[in-house]
């Protein structure tokens, strides 16, 4: 399990960790900080919880915080930016695109190299909400395919949404996008991804980061999407019918 995404941490001469997927960015920072200094960003908007979990994070993991809460006035500039950039009116990918382009800018500000993000982790091992549904009223096998289908997407879609708006900034790291590990997460079993009776997703990754020393609180900690728990989402919504009124 740990040896695909070894090899992406040891020989990275500086890397940083964003909170918005704790289990995988965290195991990443167990891994990397070995070799290197990590530097966790948490994507604090004003209000955001995101903050607070940061920082109890950094704390059990003895690693240090860059601790910005970025103000509405610098998001509302960035988003202008990042709307040309996608040529897109999703919420969504306006959601997540400015929140990576956010943290890419915050890392190259803090004269971080690398931005480590944990794309694919949810599609290869079971994350998304759906997918308990799915195993549940259609099987195993049609969950297989779901998981294949949304890596592949994953490729075609949020890959080049992704890197446009970390490109500007900073070079990204995709440990979980590496081929070995992707061709590994197809053979691990279904109740290795998902237990139903306890309602647990990625639940391989959540027992690799209890053994590699994470506290059981944050590696069972249920899953909330950056955009959703940094208050993205909410702040994008808000300036789009902000948009339309004005026009």
């Amino acid at each position: 399990m740990f040896l695909p995404i070894f090899n992406a941490a040891a020989f990275t001469p500086e890397a940083i960790s964003d909170i918005g997927c704790i289990v995988p960015i965290s195991l990443l920072t167990i891994i990397t900080k070995k070799y290197t200094e990590v530097e966790i960003i948490p994507l604090s908007l004003e209000g955001s919880s995101d903050r607070v979990l940061a920082k109890k994070l950094a704390e059990r993991l003895d690693v240090n915080m860059c601790d910005i809460i970025i103000d509405n006035n610098k998001a509302q500039d960035r988003i202008v930016f990042i709307k040309k950039l996608l040529k897109t009116d999703n919420i969504m990918n306006l959601s997540i695109g400015l929140g990576i382009n956010l943290l890419a800018n915050i890392t190259a500000e803090s004269n971080i190299d690398i931005l480590f993000l944990g794309q694919l982790a949810d599609e290869q091992f079971g994350g998304y909400a759906r997918y308990p549904r799915i195993l549940s009223e259609e099987g195993e096998n049609e969950l297989k395919e779901s998981l294949k289908k949304d890596t592949l997407n994953a490729y075609r879609k949020d890959f080049p949404r992704d890197e446009k708006a970390y490109s500007p900034h900073v070079e990204a790291s995709l440990p979980y996008a590496q081929t070995d590990l992707i061709n590994y997460s197809l053979q691990v079993p279904i109740n290795l991804k998902i237990n139903l009776v306890k309602d647990i997703r990625k639940v391989v990754l959540r027992e690799a980061a209890l053994k590699a020393g994470m506290p059981e609180d944050i590696a069972y900690r249920p899953k909330k999407a950056m955009q959703y728990s940094s208050g993205l989402q909410k702040f994008v919504k808000t300036w789009l019918k902000s948009q339309e009124i004005n026009h």
